[in-house]
């Protein structure tokens, strides 16, 4: 299991299915069949759990970041924002 948590492959991927088919190809190949299972779900119960204490570290810090200036904001001089304008101004 600890081998699983260290690959950041393994805990980069999606939970469920994605995680388990990425710990297919980790698991030995002669390791039993429930062994490996067992040892696949306790790693993604605990990549989840480990996803969700830096998520709760880091969702109420997300309005310190700047915010993103307007489409306005960012066009050339005498466009409008439309890709069309945006494209003939260049």
């Amino acid at each position: 299991m600890d081998t699983l948590l260290a690959d950041p492959g393994f805990r980069a991927a999606k939970q469920g299915g994605a995680r388990q088919r990425y710990a297919e190809f980790a698991i030995p190949k002669d390791t039993d069949k429930w062994v490996g299972w067992e040892a696949t779900r306790d790693a993604a119960d605990r990549a989840e759990e480990l996803a969700q204490a830096q998520y709760a570290q880091i969702i109420p810090r997300l309005d310190e970041l700047p915010r993103r200036p307007s489409v306005a904001g960012n066009t050339p001089m005498g466009c409008n924002g439309r890709p069309e304008d945006i494209a003939d101004s260049f």
